[in-house]
């Protein structure tokens, strides 16, 4: 929303005055009017002179500043009263338009004339909409079982994106809104009809639930380098263990299935396999004496040099007999039995009892030695603290809390409950 000044008399019908607002107005109110808005005003622009001109003299000013651009060569179809500058005017074309706005400030004698799109004004402001969300309204009336009355029913919470409608289940309508704020969503929206002249209505109150609320904005990720030596960026996956995997990838990691390309030579593929698994230490030398107990077979297509090379994808699982396991630590049962790091040996004299200190050698037997190691870590820590800190370098600037909830709102699309003054002034020191 934007605060601003604004003079509603110039623009009051003949007649009519306004009413004072009570205590009970709502300050603010929002409606979702979707993507696509249904006018084009591309040759419309704001003209504001300045010094600012009294609303009696607009008639005036508008003859001024059209009669200006004429001389421009930029002709004006219309101009009316504006409530955010001088006058709106209307250009021929969207190029005239784009011309007087580009052209930045424009001299009429003492007075600056200057030009913005007409939905560039003084009102406007960024919206962000920060989640997908799918709502439930139970008891929603049959009567307005309507798409255009569901978009309707959810103009003032966000953009209508999808109606699930599912006619088997009349008691609730499932649809999924592009929220504001999710946090504002009520627990209950009345729907109200106004059936006669005289005043008289209904309302029908819909219990309201959120279903499931997705973030949106999520950036991808950085594009890939692209490969050298002219290889190719899309080579022929890999399948096995119902996984694709690339050509550069280490079968070590899954010793259990290790695929293959074989050259099939006119096609034949019987006795492949089991030929594979005769030959298995000359076919895959980096099986380490494993032995093969299936294989399985696809044959593709794949284009060579010299036109379709027809290959098999062979799929072979294997039983690691010689396969070396790491041995399980056994668990200390005593302190002294306690690995001990010796890295802190220095720092850590008294919390050892002597035995085990002079037997995994964490601690010096002579203190000297001890002393000197210290030392030496001491002065390395400097060494490196010199390096990685910059003394002469200014202090990180300061950035006030509404910077900051504007970077995460806005940049990063983080919810705004999760940003808010309570969240990121919260004391966890405090937490028992």
């Amino acid at each position: 929303m934007a605060n601003f000044p604004c003079d509603p008399l110039p623009h009051l019908p003949p007649g009519t005055s306004i009413v004072e607002p009570g205590p009970l107005r709502t300050k603010r109110s929002y409606v979702v009017v979707g993507g696509d808005l249904p006018v084009a005003c591309d040759d419309w622009a704001i003209a504001t002179l300045a010094p600012e001109i009294d609303a009696a003299e607009y008639d005036g000013a508008s003859a001024i500043i059209a009669d200006y651009l004429e001389h421009r060569g930029l002709t004006v179809c219309h101009t009316t009263r504006c409530g955010m500058g001088t006058a709106l005017v209307q250009f021929v074309s969207s190029c005239d338009r784009d011309t007087a706005v580009e052209s930045c400030l424009h001299m009429i004698g003492d007075t600056v004339l200057r030009f913005v799109n007409q939905d560039r004004g003084i009102n406007y402001r960024d919206a962000t909409f920060t989640h997908d969300v799918w709502l439930m309204l139970v008891n929603y009336p049959l009567e307005c079982w309507q798409v255009d009355t569901v978009v309707k029913t959810m103009t003032p919470y966000g953009r209508f994106l999808i109606w699930s409608k599912d006619n088997s289940n009349k008691a609730r309508i499932v649809v999924k809104i592009r929220a504001y704020n999710v946090d504002t969503l009520p627990l209950s929206i009345v729907v109200l009809q106004n059936s006669s002249d005289n005043g008289f209505g209904g309302s029908w109150t819909c219990p309201t639930y959120i279903l499931s609320r997705n973030l949106i904005g999520a950036m991808g990720g950085d594009e890939d380098p692209i490969l050298p030596d002219g290889e190719n960026p899309h080579p022929m996956p890999n399948v096995f263990n119902g996984f694709w995997h690339d050509l550069h990838n280490d079968f070590h990691a899954n010793p259990d299935l290790v695929p293959v390309v074989i050259d099939v030579e006119n096609g034949n593929v019987e006795g492949l396999v089991a030929t594979v698994i005769a030959n298995s230490q000359d076919i895959f030398p980096k099986l380490d004496n494993a032995q093969i107990v299936g294989a399985s077979c696809k044959l593709v297509d794949i284009q060579g040099d010299n036109g379709l090379v027809r290959k098999c994808f062979l799929q072979v699982n294997q039983e690691m007999g010689t396969r070396k396991r790491r041995k399980k630590a056994a668990v200390p049962t005593t302190v002294t039995a306690v690995r001990r790091s010796r890295r802190i040996g220095g720092e850590t004299l008294g919390y050892k009892d002597a035995a085990s200190a002079k037997a995994t050698g964490a601690v010096a037997d002579d203190p000297t030695e001890t002393e000197q190691e210290t030392d030496e870590a001491e002065d390395m820590m400097n060494k490196f603290e010199a390096i990685a800190v910059d003394a002469s370098a200014d202090p990180p600037p300061h950035l006030p809390l509404e910077t900051v909830q504007a970077i995460a709102i806005g940049h990063c699309k983080m919810h705004p409950g999760d940003v808010s003054e309570e969240a990121l002034l919260y004391d966890s020191s405090n937490d028992e």
